[in-house]
């Protein structure tokens, strides 16, 4: 949208400076520049003044309205492409172990300084109001001090009375990957926060019998929703909410969760009803050593509750 406003603005602009143009070199003969006489009289001197100067700034709105069609149209997608694919990292490969499941990955359109969520589609809708004008990042991440692992999931209990989740951030500042895969047709959830490939301990993981259970909740509305929210604190996340956004999220119910798909920073699944529980892996668990380099965490299992 802005783009296209852009380009139409950009348009009128530099049709205005082709009708001064026109009037400067078609009815003002005597007009001269870099020190020859601009006009005869006085007069045509002031009319001359004033159509070079409107002729002067002309140039300058073209120059910046085109500059932000450039930016909008080539010098932003690319500069968001490069900052993903930089910022893209493999998985590390220690064995040859290939896993039995088929597990399928889900990017969001992450950015700088935010963290995710998940919970059900009523309970999103039930909370938006406080999930877009609150700050979590009070709670809950160890980049702050508050826990003392990364990747914790927890749920977000001192502002909501609902079942909404946050997952920490890696690390190396990296949101969980969002898996699923199948276990006898059955969908299965895998917020996967390891640097290692899932190959490598998935199999294993799950046929562990400890489990860190971190909570429970229910789905009546057949809907998982997974979401992205900004550090309203963090001056570097170039996705906080403006007055304007918040403003519009509060004029209509769907609007913040329209917004949030629009953006890319939200996915929705169709699941079964019913209660479901949350479980943490750690390394420890899987491989019976500690992982000393601050991903101890593999990752968060979310699974109907049988």
């Amino acid at each position: 949208m802005e783009s296209i406003l852009g380009f139409i603005i950009g348009l009128g602009v530099l049709f205005v400076s082709f009708m001064i143009f026109g009037y400067q070199f078609d009815f003002l003969d005597n007009f001269r520049f870099l020190g020859d006489p601009i006009g005869n009289t006085i007069s045509e001197v002031i009319i001359n003044i004033i159509v070079y100067g409107l002729t002067l700034i002309t140039f300058l709105l073209l120059i910046l309205f085109l500059g932000t069609i450039l930016l909008n149209l080539i010098v932003k997608p690319i500069y968001q492409y490069l900052k993903k694919l930089l910022g893209k990292k493999e998985k590390l490969k220690f064995t040859d172990k290939k896993s039995k499941y088929k597990i399928n990955s889900f990017p969001l359109n992450n950015e700088k300084g935010e963290f995710t969520f998940f919970s059900s589609l009523d309970s999103l809708n039930e909370n938006k109001n406080i999930l877009y004008s609150k700050n979590f990042s009070e709670h809950h991440y160890a980049i702050n001090g508050n826990v003392n692992d990364f990747s914790l999931c927890s749920k977000v209990e001192n502002l909501l009375k609902n079942d909404i989740f946050t997952i920490d951030n890696t690390q190396d500042g990296n949101p969980p990957n969002i898996c699923t895969f199948k276990v006898n047709k059955e969908i299965k959830f895998f917020l996967d926060c390891s640097i290692m490939h899932s190959s490598d301990f998935f199999d294993k993981m799950l046929k562990l019998k400890k489990k860190e259970t971190i909570s429970e909740f229910t789905i009546k509305d057949n809907c998982l929703v997974f979401f992205l929210l900004p550090n309203n604190t963090d001056e570097l996340c170039d996705s906080n909410f403006t007055t304007k956004q918040i403003k519009d999220f509060s004029k209509k119910n769907n609007n913040f969760v329209e917004d949030r798909i629009k953006r890319k920073k939200a996915l929705k699944f169709e699941v079964p009803n019913g209660n479901y529980i949350v479980n943490t892996y750690r390394f420890d668990d899987v491989f019976g050593d500690t992982e000393i380099s601050g991903f101890e965490i593999l990752g968060h299992l979310i699974e109907l509750k049988k």
